[in-house]
């Protein structure tokens, strides 16, 4: 990693990724607890890059019955849990509340340039952050349209947005799949943020 001293200040390198619904929750949680820690601050030289993968996914009634198919093998769990869901989808609408969308503060998020205090200027970096998305046509548990929407939005806020987009590999196979692919597109991204300005 080619982190510099510069004037005696050691440059910070932020490689982060993110694998799925649950990794993205967990940068939220990051993200809030920086938040609320009194004095944080960042580096004024510090780097950084997103690489996410397989997120994040709709709040909608087929995202979550998709999720929960996908994510419980046993017909015994999956047949009830999916009943459940649909039943509170259906009350919701019948009430006219919105249901809680549990994924819209992670999308909400990945659009705020304060989202983490590195990911934009005024973290002293010349460019922002960029962000790598890696995602599937074939994911059935985070669909590609929800991703792939995501990425648009994100480039429609001057956000420097990378997809590698894959046509056959299930949800966080990618790597797996065709690890020289994956592992080339993290480096190409990791070369560009840490190449001299």
């Amino acid at each position: 990693m080619p982190c510099q001293t510069v004037s005696h200040i050691l440059q910070v390198c932020l490689p982060i990724s993110s694998l799925a619904q649950g990794g993205c929750i967990r940068l939220d949680q990051l993200a809030k607890l920086i938040s609320t820690t009194p004095n944080h601050t960042t580096s004024s030289l510090t780097k950084s890059a997103m690489v996410i993968d397989s997120a994040p996914g709709g709040d909608d009634i087929q995202s979550a019955l998709t999720a929960f198919q996908a994510m419980i093998p046993s017909p015994f769990l999956r047949y009830p849990t999916i009943a459940a869901v649909f039943s509170m989808y259906t009350l919701t609408a019948l009430l006219g509340i919105t249901p809680w969308s549990i994924f819209e503060p992670i999308r909400q998020g990945i659009l705020n340039p304060k989202w983490l205090p590195w990911i934009n200027s005024p973290s002293g970096q010349v460019q922002a952050t960029p962000w790598l998305f890696v995602y599937s046509k074939n994911d059935r548990t985070v669909p590609f349209k929800d991703t792939h929407k995501l990425t648009q939005v994100a480039e429609s806020h001057d956000m420097d947005i990378r997809r590698d987009i894959y046509e056959d590999s299930h949800h966080v196979g990618h790597m797996r799949a065709d690890p020289s692919r994956y592992w080339a597109a993290v480096k190409a991204l990791w070369e560009d943020v840490t190449k001299t300005d």
